[in-house]
């Protein structure tokens, strides 16, 4: 149903009394919270502990918010009052919670908070009170707390500047917490909740958005400006969240329709409207167009992975900003937004791995109703991404993503072990060069026959660039990282031994230019990407010589701790063979067990002691006439891993496996092996937690 105007109900009378009990509790409240904020450990040390004692005492939260709400009192002092109570209320309003707060104070509390929050000036403060109704009216909406959702929407819808700034940071964060529900009832009320905010928003939204774009044009007051943008961002988070959730499928909602439409068409009027800014980024009008511009573009991501048929309506126009983007040369006075690549790049990988919009029969079943439209759905895949515009994309990915940035050259100089394992992880979805070597692998993957001879061909062209010229060099780079990412997809169509002999093999030993370590760097890479895709056993004892070439202590460390990954990798592979491996074991052990001893870095030390342990591992006995060098350097390494217990865990997993390799000849390894044992068995020590189960392996 649609919301009339609210107006505020009386207070209960035992709200009331409620209220005049607090007010005598509230001063000695107030005095501890202002200790608590004291920087003397001997002062605000036993105001914690008073604090402690009184979360569980009736009226202590109503006490908080009388501190809150007083303008009074000093803002640090009300700021520290927010915490507590924020906190208290997450952990004892949920029914049933040991130390519930009592119903009458929940209804005294209720009563006064929001009212609280939709007047609260002071930001930090706003903040926590925001959070406190959010986590409220996750519990209390609609039963205990009705009147909340009418007096948000009224104070939207009639206010206006700061208060309707701040009913829309609460409207937020209700909406936010609200959506994060996933039982069915739950569901149902967010639908329902969507229906009532979404058109009222979504009109509220285009009117700042046009205010906005409208006072560009006339005016030079950035601050006012910046007011406007932040504005309309925070109306569009909400939104986003509205849209996303609020739906089963959006496309049968008008509302909903016509904002991801705008949404698309916003992308690009922010990005113009960005471009045209001075080059400042620490001002607020450039800071919140580029925030937005990252939401609309998250809306569309998130609602193509949720609703991906719904979507699948606005694939052609999303796709075309898109692609536009990641295709057009960049010739504003700006660097390209990054986190605005990134997302694009994240949202064509989406589409392009989606198995909604695949054939049908390569799709899974799918029910009557959803047949028709996902073959329309293939159908717009399929005119999108045509052998021009995936040859194209690939050409802009190699040309301009994958490119070793000024930025990268002087980390490797700087700090190359950090530079060596800068592995993204998980959070590759927002960066640059790691969103971008996913989007290739997948497209490589999708569309082998539309791209293989494409990068062929531009594998046999970057060969012959030289290296003395770094733009070449990274070009080569590029390509040759292409490869590595797509080996599984192009290992029948590349004779990779006969490569590997005839062109990577002279590429290795050159050493004449600075860049070509660059090179080096990236075949090291490039044959930890085949050796377990297409490499014979024939081929695997000239990679050992060649891995250890680049292992020798006058090679580039960046390029050392390539191989030694690489080799590890080698080492590790189903078809790795001890008989293959003997000529160069001495070496090997040799080599590696120097980089361990050059490198500072924790995670270093622990990529290269894991390759040793691979060694180990696979040579067993063979290792006993090599393996004085390790031992010796071992009970050194674990005198300086005091304060890193995970570099300890490795070398208790080492010993492990030294010690089984060793056999009876591991006794002169007792004198350093029966401390360890006894320090990472002691359950008194806190570092038990990470050895205990390496010690009793090797006791």
């Amino acid at each position: 149903a649609q919301c009339r105007a609210y107006t505020s109900p009386p207070p209960p009378f035992h709200t009331l009394r409620l209220i005049q009990e607090v007010a005598a509790m509230a001063e000695a409240v107030a005095e501890a919270v202002a200790r608590a904020c004291s920087q003397d450990p001997g002062v605000f040390r036993p105001a914690e502990q008073q604090l402690s004692l009184w979360e569980t005492q009736p009226g202590f939260y109503s006490a908080l918010q009388a501190i809150v709400m007083n303008h009074a009192v000093d803002s640090t002092v009300r700021m520290m009052a927010a915490l507590c109570f924020k906190n208290g209320i997450d952990r004892y309003w949920r029914m049933g919670a040991a130390n519930e707060i009592s119903k009458e104070e929940k209804e005294t509390i209720r009563f006064q908070l929001a009212q609280a929050a939709l007047v609260e000036e002071c930001l930090p403060v706003q903040a926590q009170l925001d959070l406190s109704v959010s986590k409220i009216a996750r519990h209390d909406i609609p039963g205990s707390w009705p009147t909340l959702i009418p007096q948000l929407v009224e104070a939207v819808r009639t206010s206006s500047g700061e208060r309707q700034a701040r009913a829309i940071a609460v409207t937020y964060r209700v909406v936010k917490e609200l959506s994060s529900k996933r039982l069915a009832p739950a569901r149902r009320l967010f639908f329902q909740l969507t229906a009532e905010l979404f058109p009222l928003l979504l009109d509220l939204w285009n009117r700042q958005v046009d205010t906005l774009f409208q006072a560009v044009r006339t005016s030079t007051d950035f601050a006012v400006l910046g007011t406007y943008a932040k504005l309309a961002h925070m109306t569009l988070k909400t939104l986003r969240q509205l849209f996303v959730h609020g739906f089963e499928k959006f496309h049968m909602s008008q509302d909903a329709c016509a904002f991801l439409s705008q949404a698309i068409v916003r992308c690009k009027e922010y990005e113009v409207l960005r471009d045209s800014l001075p080059d400042n980024k620490e001002a607020p009008l450039s800071v919140f167009v580029d925030k937005s511009l990252i939401t609309l573009l998250k809306a569309q991501m998130e609602s193509q992975d949720l609703h991906p048929l719904s979507f699948a309506r606005f694939l052609q126009q999303a796709m075309d900003y898109a692609l536009g983007s990641l295709l057009s040369p960049v010739c504003t006075h700006r660097r390209p937004l990054e986190r605005q690549q990134t997302s694009c790049m994240v949202l064509v990988r989406s589409v392009v791995l989606c198995a909604q919009y695949r054939p049908l029969g390569k799709a899974g079943p799918a029910t009557p109703a959803t047949a028709e439209e996902q073959v329309e759905a293939n159908r717009i895949f399929l005119s999108i991404f045509d052998t021009e515009t995936l040859t194209q994309l690939v050409r802009a990915i190699v040309t301009r993503l994958l490119l070793l940035s000024e930025e990268d050259l002087i980390s490797w100089n700087d700090t190359p072990e950090d530079f060596a394992f800068d592995d993204a992880g998980e959070a590759w979805k927002y960066q640059l060069r790691p969103s971008a070597e996913h989007l290739l692998r997948s497209l490589v993957h999708e569309f082998p026959d539309k791209l293989a001879p494409y990068l062929l061909t531009m594998a046999q062209e970057a060969i012959t660039y030289p290296n003395t010229i770094l733009q070449a060099a990274l070009y080569k780079d590029a390509v040759f990282t292409t490869l590595g990412l797509s080996a599984s997809d192009l290992f029948s169509l590349i004779d990779f031994p006969n490569w590997f002999a005839t062109y990577l093999v002279p590429e290795m030993q050159r050493q004449e230019h600075p860049n070509d370590r660059i090179i080096r760097r990236r075949i090291a890479w490039l044959l930890g990407c085949w050796s377990s895709v297409k490499l014979p056993p024939s081929t695997r004892p000239e990679l050992y010589r060649r891995l250890l070439y680049m292992l020798d202590s006058n090679e580039d460390l960046v390029v050392r701790l390539t191989a030694a990954t690489t080799l590890k990798s080698a080492m590790d592979d189903f078809d790795f063979r001890s008989v293959d491996f003997l000529p160069v074991l001495p070496d090997a052990m040799a080599q590696l067990v120097s980089l361990l001893c050059q490198v500072e870095e924790c995670d270093s030390k622990m990529q290269v002691l894991s390759a040793v342990s691979v060694l180990i591992d696979r040579m067993g006995m063979e290792i006993r006439q090599h393996c004085g060098s390790i031992t010796e350097y071992l009970p050194k390494l674990w005198l300086e891993s005091e304060s890193h217990n995970l570099l300890r865990g490795a070398i208790l997993a080492t010993l492990v496996l030294l010690v089984e390799a060793m056999g009876p000849f591991s006794a002169q390894l007792y004198p350093f092996v029966l401390p360890v044992i006894q320090l990472g068995a002691d359950l008194k020590r806190p570092e038990h937690v990470y050895l205990l189960d390496d010690s009793l392996n090797l006791w």
